[in-house]
């Protein structure tokens, strides 16, 4: 078995203070299942987070919300120069790959920063 490894999948935003300060001063597109925030960042990438409140569901659901979030951001090619913080919305319960790719793309469409 091999693994692939995507060139073009953007980096882990981890940083607790860059990720909260892009909420508050980014701009933000709600869209369906998901809320994008994104400010620019002076290093050129791309940098992503993923949240998922308790207002998800217990573990198991708010697990699966991330899942699918983070296969939907692989899926989207990115503007470089941002980063972005993907917040899950209690509408993703229950909701399929498709949808929640399609509400991504919409929002990062919106913003501009989709490539």
């Amino acid at each position: 078995m091999t693994l692939e490894t995507r060139d073009s999948a953007p980096a882990r935003l981890r940083s607790s203070s860059v990720i909260s300060g892009v909420v508050r001063s980014g701009r933000r597109r709600a869209v369906g299942t998901i809320a994008l925030h994104v400010a620019p960042n002076d290093r050129g990438d791309v940098r992503v987070a993923v949240v998922a409140s308790r207002r998800i569901g217990d573990a198991v659901r708010r697990n699966r919300a991330k899942r699918l979030i983070r296969e939907a951001v692989r899926a989207t090619s990115w503007e470089p120069g941002h980063d972005a913080v993907v917040v899950a919305r209690p509408a993703i319960v229950g909701v399929g790959m498709q949808r929640v790719a399609s509400d991504l793309a919409d929002a990062a469409a919106s913003l501009g920063v989709r490539a």
